[in-house]
């Protein structure tokens, strides 16, 4: 459990030290331009650490089940190497995800207003703000929400309510 709260740590704090350049940036300096490519390696990294967190979580709620499913077994079950190598699949599982999106972003062009809506670079944003055919970008961005974000929420959902079921199904009418 203490290494998976690491690890959720760890995407928190990226998430922020990714946010923080444009952001002091803008309230220091009063800097309110980026260039292209930062713009995209920022939301590459906000997006791609986004869905690292959701996976964390996911794997913190399985974490759960299992040591009330099977406190026995607990260590024999997740082990160190089992531990480290969810960890390691989650973060390829989000660079693979977000790997097209920059791709798929420097084919559009770019026209009128470039101004965003936030301090930070967002995929919705970018998008709208081309002048070019989005369809592509809209159906994958739609595709990786809702295979990362949407199913992580719905497995996390399912995992508590068994873990309910089987805290239930423990408690004697005595206790």
């Amino acid at each position: 459990m203490y290494l998976f709260l690491a690890m959720l740590a760890l995407a928190e704090v990226g998430v922020s030290a990714s946010t923080l350049p444009t952001v002091l940036g803008i309230f220091l300096f009063g800097n309110t331009e980026i260039s292209f490519e930062a713009c995209l390696l920022q939301m590459f990294s906000i997006h791609s650490l986004s869905i690292m967190e959701s996976a964390v979580l996911l794997a913190m709620s399985l974490d759960r089940f299992v040591a009330i499913y099977s406190p026995l077994r607990y260590t024999a079950i997740l082990t160190l190497p089992r531990v480290f190598g969810t960890g390691a699949i989650i973060v390829l599982k989000s660079i693979m995800l977000m790997t097209p999106l920059p791709i798929l972003l420097r084919r559009l062009s770019f026209c009128g207003h470039n101004a965003l809506s936030h301090s930070y670079c967002l995929h919705p944003n970018l998008i709208y703000l081309s002048c070019g055919n989005i369809s592509v970008n809209n159906i994958y961005g739609i595709f990786i929400v809702t295979s990362t974000l949407g199913l992580n929420s719905l497995l996390i959902v399912i995992s508590y309510g068994l873990i309910l079921h089987i805290v239930l199904g423990i408690a004697t009418g005595e206790g």
